[in-house]
């Protein structure tokens, strides 16, 4: 399911919609070259779910970073400065991975993805300077979830 954003304020606003489907124990993977709006995507999930968005930045250095919403946590992974998979099990992201309290995102997440059972992706590109398409695909879940986001949209933002 392809969508296309002109702004980083309509990647945000897409985001904030794509949120009322996301599950407590969903893994959500981010795929994208660097600066195609993977953290301003996961801001815009946050933001619906009732954190202020400017407390979201990238974890490039921490690698996890942790959110507590109103109703659900947010766990923000990036893999960037990942070399390694080894690397990944000495900060302990397995804790993170389905946790049914809240939700995971991982950005770079194309690192780990054959490592995971079950993830919703999300594939960012450029189409322009301000241009993006984001494309949804889902991976050990039912076929509903996306139903649901095509709901959502009627395949529109």
């Amino acid at each position: 399911m392809k969508f296309v954003t002109n702004s980083p304020r309509d990647t945000r606003n897409l985001a904030k919609k794509i949120s009322k489907i996301l599950d407590e124990g969903d893994v959500v993977i981010l795929e994208g070259p660097l600066g195609v709006g993977k953290t301003t995507f996961i801001k815009g999930v946050v933001a619906a779910l009732g954190v202020n968005e400017k407390k979201v930045r990238s974890p490039s250095f921490t690698i996890i970073k942790e959110y507590s919403a109103k109703k659900k946590r947010v766990f923000h992974i990036d893999l960037y400065r990942i070399n390694r998979v080894e690397e990944l099990f000495n900060v302990g992201y397995e804790d993170y991975l389905y946790e049914p309290e809240g939700i995971t995102f991982i950005e770079w997440g194309e690192r780990i993805e054959g490592m995971l059972s079950k993830h919703i992706k999300v594939e960012m590109q450029f189409e322009g300077e301000n241009r993006r398409s984001i494309v949804f695909a889902a991976r050990g879940y039912c076929k509903a979830k996306l139903r649901r986001i095509k709901e959502i949209f009627n395949n529109k933002i």
